[in-house]
């Protein structure tokens, strides 16, 4: 199992301790892991850097230049990784998507049927064609979209829009188009791509 907190203050020190020695200001951190003191909060770095119960400690003090830039080192470290939100929420997008996904799902008419039965979508209530919220779920949605996108199409945001349908999902996002229309698929939980189609 890795210690994240330890992990990173590692990475900050490897980035600080670089840094330093490029400037030649004769600054060095090193990892001791402790509780953090309440009397020196986070954002006091000039002697020290707290991240959860690890902390980073210097011999001496480093120039704000430096030392900005290797908090900025670790800030995108830690950043990089924490894992990006995927989901896209309701707006205007989103209810335009849902109305016409309900309405082909639940449609009695013969041909919406055909296309309906054509994309792989099953016949469901449209109640129950909900929004998806769930980042594991939107980004294997997201993976699997890009996955089947030709180099020409764009490139792909990472945040998705996901309709459940039943047991399948429809996914779009909104960076793909083709010409003024939406790129959308109909993927399964298994992240297989059953249909493509623009809307």
């Amino acid at each position: 199992m890795i210690d994240a907190p330890k992990t990173n203050c590692l990475r900050f020190a490897a980035v600080a301790n670089r840094m330093a020695r490029r400037l030649n200001c004769g600054y060095e951190f090193s990892y001791r892991n402790s509780r953090p003191s309440l009397a020196m909060p986070p954002s006091c770095c000039w002697r020290r850097r707290d991240i959860g119960h690890a902390t980073i400690h210097a011999k001496k003090k480093m120039p704000t230049t430096a030392i900005t830039i290797a908090a900025l080192g670790l800030t995108l470290i830690v950043s990089n990784s924490l894992p990006a939100q995927s989901c896209r929420g309701a707006d205007s997008t989103y209810t335009f998507m849902l109305n016409a996904t309900r309405n082909l799902v639940s449609s009695t008419l013969p041909q919406l049927i055909r296309e309906r039965q054509s994309l792989h979508l099953p016949a469901v209530s449209p109640e129950t064609v909900v929004l998806v919220a769930d980042t594991t779920r939107c980004s294997q949605m997201a993976t699997a979209y890009a996955g089947v996108l030709a180099a020409s199409s764009g490139t792909p945001s990472g945040r998705v829009y996901v309709l459940q349908v039943g047991t399948v999902y429809v996914v779009r996002d909104p960076a793909i188009v083709a010409g003024e229309f939406a790129v959308e698929m109909v993927i399964d939980d298994q992240g297989h791509v059953l249909a493509r189609y623009t809307s």
